[in-house]
């Protein structure tokens, strides 16, 4: 007999709206859980475009943000698991969209990653600062990407 396969109503719902209500990617016998979804931002369509591409082969939900308010707005409206943001934006920064984050009650917990092609000292220590959780210099190999999105995904041994 097959295992039965049982999906939330807030699962399916955010399933047709987009949203990240749910966290991590694993079908575990008859439960289903939804992918990570992951909020990436970059006033540079290009780049946006790339990193979605290819977090959605990988197995991520995506949104997607062209600016610092935006991406605020997004992340408190869907709850993503990370944020992938660009350092250098018009308006609101990647620093200040990082501090708004990891000091609101319900963003808090979002992991952060900054792109920057800026790689002296003083910008790393900007965004550590302002509560990043990893920081990379662009161009960066996508592998690397990667491999610093899973190890911030895997839980905390309590």
């Amino acid at each position: 007999m097959e295992d039965e396969v049982w999906i939330s109503a807030r699962m399916l719902k955010s399933l047709h709206t987009g949203q990240c209500t749910e966290s991590r990617a694993v079908e575990a016998g008859p439960q289903v859980v939804m992918p990570a979804c992951i909020l990436i931002v970059d006033d540079e369509a290009p780049i946006r475009e790339l990193v979605s591409d290819i977090l959605h082969q990988h197995g991520y939900r995506v949104l997607v943000a062209k600016d610092g308010v935006e991406a605020v707005s997004t992340a408190q409206r869907d709850h993503p698991v990370m944020v992938i943001l660009d350092f250098m934006m018009p308006g609101m920064d990647g620093v200040e969209v990082c501090r708004i984050l990891k000091q609101g009650r319900t963003t808090s917990q979002i992991k952060v990653i900054l792109l920057t092609v800026i790689s002296d000292w003083d910008t790393r220590q900007r965004a550590l600062a302002a509560g990043a959780d990893g920081y990379m210099t662009k161009p960066f190999p996508l592998d690397d990407l990667l491999n610093m999105i899973e190890g911030l995904l895997v839980p905390e041994p309590e």
